[in-house]
């Protein structure tokens, strides 16, 4: 009997990704937010307590890792260079809100 399910797709390592990130290809870019993003995501709601301002960090926080990418010397490290700038992106979130809801609570 024969299978009719297909191979599973090939498991493209963080090296590889930033290799080809760094080179231009946008598909290894949006490989490195797939896997990402969700994580980060999760970890900034921890921090900020607002899943808006989450998604701006990870917006952020994507921003300049593409920036960082042709930087990076070894391309294995690209999940630790990813995940290493979102405390910094998200610190500042929490004032931010705080002032928004002011805004909002202001009488007109």
């Amino acid at each position: 009997m024969t299978s009719t399910t297909t191979p599973p797709a090939r498991i493209i390592k963080d090296a590889e990704l930033a290799r080809a990130a760094a080179g231009g290809d946008r598909a290894a870019l949006a490989g490195i937010y797939e896997r990402y993003a969700r994580p980060l995501h999760d970890y900034c709601v921890g921090l900020v307590r607002d899943h808006h301002d989450a998604a701006d960090c990870v917006q952020d926080v994507f921003c300049t890792a593409v920036a960082a990418l042709p930087k990076l010397r070894d391309p294995e490290k690209l999940r630790a260079m990813a995940l290493r700038h979102r405390p910094s992106h998200c610190a500042a979130r929490p004032a931010r809100t705080a002032a928004r809801t002011r805004l909002r609570r202001a009488p007109r």
